[in-house]
């Protein structure tokens, strides 16, 4: 046997071993997750039943096996945290806890080197024996150097709760990062009349910390001390501390803001919240002081929400709108006190039965003639009494011959028989029709770059054969070639598993670090007012009357302290609006926002005033893109989160992708987490009842191919810094920084260039705009957030789908082609970006070509059994081992199936080497020629729905997951 052989044969018996190696812990590992599951079940229950009954050495022995603490530990500190617990109990259960070496051991953890273990010793010591553990904490808490775990004692001596904390904990403040500063003040706030008390010796204190605490401060406590620094700062130099101080006084002080001082102050930003505070008198006067800042153009949208605000909180006040619309002689002070009366519809309606019957009957068609049309209309389609119908629409055509957006907007909005009795139509929702952009210069450099990639195979084998063939004939030539090209194939093949491996090892890494963390985030800390940033959940829809109501209640129960939900129905065809308005009986109303990022028109806001949490907009098709840009202008949230409106998001999703924020110490600017084929599972008022895989092949070939992507690829690349995929079916995004640099990549922003891989573009851009203003700054990846989606189950839509991701792949690279090999943009130029275009650009033409030449070679009896055994172990073999490695880093999602379930998992991820992955790579090849001749196909996706039968047609809908 040639030494070629021998290796070849050495390479594949450690590859087959340790494919079986890893298949065998899987199983074990499935088993010990369902042993540990009844275990903590069990302990669970002896322990609720042991705080019941008040008796706690029923669970001294529990101490004794370490699992088993472990268990109990974390059992208690959840317990904790949901029950209050009697103060006996407590003292018995930690008097136990501080026998055995558990104390101890707690203890000694402060001064690890591991940050991980100097945190949970901490969160461990403030529930077992926090009255005498305070000193060991804040003793290790003047000497540590993290600031993530000097936040994290913060919170366990916060837990604690002992007044003599307070000084220690304000003394960190000085010099800290502001998001130290931020968080840890908001903890302070929890020592209640303690932190009261020393407000005193604060006052005189300058220090920009300071200042912060007292601002923070101001939203829970009222002090004449607090108020008079407000006013200070307020009245200061410091324009920064002025808008803060400001922005403090609205909820406590704001009778000491809403003054003509501050209405008229020269800041504008002074002046907005003056105006809002006005919200919190509510009364006549304060609507009187409000009327003539109307003409304040910088402020103008502000004092309308004000004054809307005020009325809905009074209505009595309506008629005193009604009395300043006559004696206003601006226009637009007139029109804007129009919108403001639209909003009490209602009550003017009632009006028009009185002595004053003629003006109003002469507002309302005012309001309806300056087109705010949104609570007539809805007052219309909900409205039973025909004479009030009546009467409402002879106003209606004396407006329309005034403006024909007026026609265009009842048409499209009116139920049909009121539109018959105006002598109106049923308008159809307008369609934006995407047209694909022939790029000449890209085409050439995208053609040109095939062109050598072609070209230098022959030319790298005539370098090295130069001289050899000088008499040979060509056929001898075209077979020594065909044979060398298999070395290619095998040498690509290594290389780029050799990089699936180290990321599968950085992603392994990572998900341990990431479980261990997740375990010392309490709910007490996650759910305290302003730790976690406030989140904007985007849902584009169009089509998706299937699963539409389905989702929304999903995304309505998440498990998260301050969210909202927009849908956004992009311009749909079917029922979806329709669905969503009788379900959760919404109204059409008109709400104010800045257009940030520009979209296609938004045609109608819906919301149902009980349901605070949901709002729904109605806009022209655009696009994904557009439609999650028109939700980033309304959203109110510090981050915004993209999802499939076709997705379901676990319970804690939300929670977990967001919490990844609190174990960095730079700007989260973006966060992903895993999207799982929904296939199979089987749902029930909007959540998954029973999970389980598909049944369908090719569902469950893709499932296998998310957890490859995701656990050993996507971890691995965030750990580095070097995330460029955050799937459009879930992420979030910082919404500051997506309103930085224009939003989604749409014909109708800043571009004016669409792409069909709008998530991947906008995560990119992200990383070159953070790197060009030179902020540090992070993009997380959580490895056990989930959201499940639907994935194709036939070949045509399987195609059009791929064809969609990888044009929006090449298309992103073409656009941010400045970034590659540019060392200016760190690892995001030098690694990152010539990763894609090497090995996932251009890499499956080597695949293919590879997998042609392996045919031809075998067809000529060329190949020989080293190359064999070498071809099956660079491409089979070591394949085999990522898809089944990737799932024990998915081992959190093993728990959702049986062992028969994992076998099967298993099972196909050996089968997908022979044919799935090759298939791919044809895809990708195909989708590189459609790139090249300019070719259409935005994808079409026939939905079944959440467990049900019903289908419905979806344009636009396949994205990249």
């Amino acid at each position: 046997m040639t030494s070629t052989a021998t290796a070849a044969v050495i390479i594949l018996i450690i590859l087959l071993l340790a494919d079986s190696l890893v298949i065998l812990y899987i199983l074990i590992y499935k088993i010990w997750l369902r042993l540990i599951h009844n275990r903590r079940e069990n302990i669970h229950a002896i322990l609720t039943d042991t705080v019941t009954s008040q008796n706690p050495f029923r669970i001294a022995s529990l101490f004794k096996s370490k699992i088993d603490r472990q268990i109990l530990i974390d059992s208690f500190i959840e317990l904790s945290q949901s029950m209050n617990l009697a103060p006996e109990t407590i003292n018995a259960i930690t008097d136990i806890y501080r026998k055995t070496d558990c104390y101890r051991s707690a203890v000694r953890r402060l001064s690890s080197p591991s940050r991980y273990r100097r945190i949970s010793g901490s969160i461990e010591l403030c529930f077992f024996a926090h009255d005498i553990s305070r000193e060991a904490i804040e003793s290790r808490f003047s000497r540590e150097k993290s600031w993530l775990v000097k936040f994290y004692f913060a919170y366990a001596l916060s837990v604690i709760k002992d007044p003599l904390s307070i000084q220690v904990l304000i003394d960190s403040l000085i010099h800290a990062p502001l998001w130290y500063q931020k968080k840890v003040s908001v903890l302070l706030c929890k020592f209640d009349k303690a932190i009261e008390d020393i407000i005193d010796s604060l006052y005189n204190r300058r220090e920009d910390a300071i200042c912060n605490l007292l601002f923070t401060m101001a939203n829970d406590f009222s002090s004449t001390r607090i108020a008079a620094f407000l006013l200070f700062h307020l009245d200061g130099d410091d324009p920064e501390k002025a808008s803060s101080a400001a922005a403090s006084m609205k909820a406590r002080y704001y009778h000491l803001l809403f003054t003509d001082k501050y209405l008229n102050h020269s800041a504008p930003q002074i002046r907005r919240h003056a105006i809002e505070a006005s919200v919190n008198i509510a009364n006549g006067s304060s609507v009187a002081r409000l009327l003539p800042m109307l003409s304040d153009e910088e402020n103008q949208r502000i004092v309308i929400n004000a004054i809307t605000n005020i009325i809905t909180i009074q209505p009595g006040l309506t008629a005193l709108l009604i009395h300043a619309y006559f004696n206003e002689s601006y226009q637009e002070n007139q029109k804007a006190i129009l919108s403001i009366l639209s909003n009490r519809l209602e009550y003017l309606v009632l009006k028009l039965q009185g002595h004053d019957r003629n003006q109003i009957q002469y507002i309302i068609t005012e309001i309806i003639s300056s087109n705010f049309l949104s609570p007539l209309i809805g007052f219309l389609n909900r409205n039973h009494n025909i004479d009030l119908e009546n009467e409402l629409l002879e106003l209606i055509k004396r407006a329309l011959p005034r403006s024909a957006s007026i026609r265009s907007e009842l048409e499209l909005y009116l139920l049909p028989r009121v539109l018959d009795k105006l002598g109106l139509e049923k308008a159809a929702q307008p369609v934006f029709t995407k047209t694909v952009t022939r790029h000449p210069k890209r085409t050439f450099i995208l053609s040109l770059t095939l062109f050598f990639l072609f070209l230098s195979g022959p030319a790298v084998f005539a370098i090295v054969h130069w001289g050899n063939y000088k008499d040979g004939d060509w056929l001898t030539i075209f077979k020594q070639f065909i044979f060398d090209y298999n070395f290619v194939l095998i040498y690509y093949s290594f290389a780029v598993n050799a990089i699936y491996l180290f990321l599968l090892f950085l992603s392994a890494a990572t998900s341990i670090r990431q479980s261990r963390y997740s375990r010392i985030k309490m709910n007490s800390l996650l759910f305290e007012k302003n730790i976690m940033p406030s989140i904007s959940i985007i849902a584009p829809a169009f089509n998706e009357e299937a699963t539409i109501i389905e989702s929304v209640n999903s995304l309505l129960n998440l498990w998260y302290p301050e969210y909202e939900l927009i849908v956004v129905n992009d311009g749909s065809n079917d029922q979806t609006v329709q669905k969503l308005i009788d379900y959760f009986s919404l109204e059409k109303v008109d709400i104010v926002y800045n257009e940030d990022i520009k979209t296609r028109p938004v045609l109608a806001i819906y919301k149902n005033r009980l349901i605070s949490k949901l709002l729904v907009v109605n806009k022209i098709n655009g696009g994904k893109a557009d439609s999650l840009n028109a939700g980033i202008n309304i959203a109110s949230g510090e981050y915004v989160c993209g999802i499939d409106a076709d997705s379901l998001l676990e319970k804690d999703a939300l929670i977990k992708i967001a919490s990844s924020s609190l174990d960095i110490e730079v700007e989260t600017v973006a966060a992903g987490g895993n999207i799982l084929p929904i296939n199979g599972c089987s749902i029930r008022r909007g959540a998954i009842d029973k999970f389980a895989i598909p049944h369908n092949h090719l569902a469950v070939f893709q499932m296998i191919e998310y957890f490859r992507s995701f656990m050993a690829g996507r971890i691995g690349w965030a750990s580095l810094n070097c995330l460029l995929i955050i799937s459009g079916a879930f992420g979030l995004f910082s919404r500051k920084r997506i309103i930085e640099i224009g939003g989604y990549l749409t014909s109708s922003g800043y571009y004016k260039q669409d792409t069909v891989g709008e998530d991947m573009e906008l995560v990119v851009r992200l990383s070159r705009h953070m790197r060009e203003i030179k902020v540090p700054f992070s993009i997380n990846y959580s490895y056990n957030a989930n959201c499940w989606t639907e994935v194709p189950e036939n070949i045509s839509t399987f195609i059009r789908q791929r064809d969609r991701w990888h044009r929006g792949l090449i298309e992103i690279i073409s656009f941010h082609s400045k970034l590659l090999f540019n060392p200016k943009y760190g690892r995001l130029g030098s690694v990152a970006i010539p990763y894609f275009v090497l090995f996932e650009m251009l890499g499956p033409w080597i695949e293919l070509t590879g997998y042609i030449m392996v045919i031809a070679a075998l067809t000529m009896g060329l190949l020989n059994t080293p190359v064999v055994l070498l071809l099956f172990a660079a491409t089979i073999m070591t394949g085999t081992f990522i898809s089944t490695a990737s799932l024990i880093i998915a081992g959190q999602e093993m728990r959702h199936f049986t062992i028969k379930e994992v076998v099967r998992l298993i099972s196909y991820s050996v089968i997908e080497n022979f044919g799935f992955r090759q298939i791919i790579s044809f895809l990708r090849c195909r989708s590189y020629i459609n790139v090249l001749l300019s070719v259409a196909g935005w994808g079409i996706m026939v939905r079944k729905g959440f467990g049900t039968a019903q289908t419905s047609q979806t344009a636009d809908i396949i994205d990249r997951k």
